[in-house]
């Protein structure tokens, strides 16, 4: 076998010390929402409930937007004291709007605990291209910051009931439906965010097969153009799982606004395209990379980590556009990546928020991944892949590790020789 137990009994215990070594910190695991959108005022009406697990710790620290109004934060009957410092800059890039809120939690006993948060917001300024709040298209998600967040408390399942204007139609994260005047969301994947899209112009198209389901919701779009896309989604969702796996859940919801081209996303089972300006193959491609987010988003999203998100979503769109355009199409990119990056700062350490850390990212990532190919042969490279995807890698730590097990001391060497230079 490629991986001996050996090491399946090393990256145990790896996790074991991890989770050891976390044990303290404060997580979030669920968000019970109720929520209004008024959509002639921009207005957003929220009563949310966020469940905490913590040992006691004097506050709890969120991002919230900055422009919303907060009428309560209590825990059971008690009122909870709190600072809303809605001046300066983030604290976090990618929640510009975001601003901190701290939460004076020392009247709480350690274990899990209940916070409930009302508030309103107008979103009539929204700064992300991710974001929108038009005649057109509601689009919330982190990166309006419209629900209180900090990435260090983990992964989290919701749970939506969501009032909108009767002739809209509701998209977003997780299962929806349609409930007598409430939407409801509920995704039991945990993830790091929480996605709303609402229209009067979305339509629908469908493909269900294995007890799962792949729909495209679409607005200025045409119904051919969906129908396309679908049978892209179709195809890329098939081929990176059977070189990956099976991804976590069997349904794939993609949003498509062609109207806009600024910020795609992937979340767990959920991916949000803006293909505005883009050719055919460059929307393949995009579809390629969010998909493959399906596989790779286990890294710290905020520090250098993320090249393990990015790089090897990347690298799952080139071995896609490998199968879809041949080995020429594939050299070609990587040629050009390794002629781009050339004088990139190198990837560990990198500062998420630097200059060009998005060229390092998705370009400097994938030429470091593709050298390990060339040295240990596509089969190989191929078979490490989805070992990394199914032991569910966070850091480059554990990847370095499994380099050296799976084939040998001097390829962990190269391999960090390339993350320095």
């Amino acid at each position: 076998m490629l991986f001996s137990p050996a090491y399946r009994r090393l990256l145990l215990l790896l996790l074991l010390l991890f989770s050891a070594g976390t044990a303290n910190a404060i997580r979030v695991s669920a968000y019970q929402v109720a929520a209004q959108i008024n959509a002639d005022q921009k207005l957003v009406t929220v009563d949310m409930t966020l469940t905490l697990q913590s040992n006691g710790e004097d506050s709890v620290y969120l991002l919230l937007n900055k422009n919303a109004q907060i009428m309560s934060i209590t825990s059971g009957k008690q009122a909870l004291p709190y600072i809303f410092r809605v001046k300066g800059t983030s604290d976090n890039m990618f929640l510009e709007d975001g601003r901190r809120l701290t939460i004076k939690t020392t009247s709480l006993a350690a274990g899990t605990n209940q916070l409930r948060f009302r508030y309103s917001c107008i979103f009539s300024d929204l700064r992300h291209g991710g974001t929108s709040f038009t005649d057109d298209l509601i689009e919330l998600n982190l990166y309006a910051a419209w629900f209180p967040l900090n990435f260090d408390y983990g992964r989290f399942t919701h749970h939506i009931r969501l009032q909108v204007p009767p002739d809209f139609t509701v998209s977003g994260t997780g299962v929806v439906s349609h409930k007598s005047d409430n939407w409801e969301l509920v995704r039991t994947q945990p993830d790091n965010d929480m996605v709303v899209l609402a229209s009067k112009k979305i339509k629908t198209k469908l493909f269900q097969q294995n007890n799962g389901a792949i729909r495209i919701h679409y607005i200025n779009l045409t119904d051919a153009q969906a129908d396309s896309t679908l049978a892209l989604c179709k195809d890329v969702y098939s081929y990176l799982q059977s070189l990956f796996g099976s991804a976590n859940g069997r349904n794939l919801t993609v949003f498509i606004d062609p109207t806009k081209g600024i910020t795609s996303y992937s979340r767990s089972g959920f991916i949000a395209l803006q293909t505005k300006g883009k050719t055919p193959a460059e929307i393949s491609f995009l579809i390629g990379h969010e998909i493959g987010h399906f596989w790779w988003n286990k890294a710290n999203k905020t520090t250098w980590e993320d090249w393990l998100n990015e790089s090897f979503a990347e690298y799952s769109a080139l071995l896609y556009l490998k199968r879809q355009r041949g080995q020429v199409a594939f050299d070609q990119k990587i040629e050009s990546y390794q002629k781009q990056t050339q004088t990139s700062p190198p990837i560990r350490n990198l500062n998420r928020e630097a200059n060009g850390a998005g060229n390092v990212l998705y370009k400097k990532g994938p030429v470091v991944l593709y050298g390990i190919q060339q040295q240990v042969g596509e089969e190989k490279f191929l078979n490490w892949l989805k070992f990394v995807a199914e032991q569910k890698t966070s850091t480059t730590a554990e990847l370095l590790q499994g380099i050296e097990t799976t084939f040998s001391a001097d390829m962990r060497q190269s391999v960090e020789q390339a993350l320095v230079k």
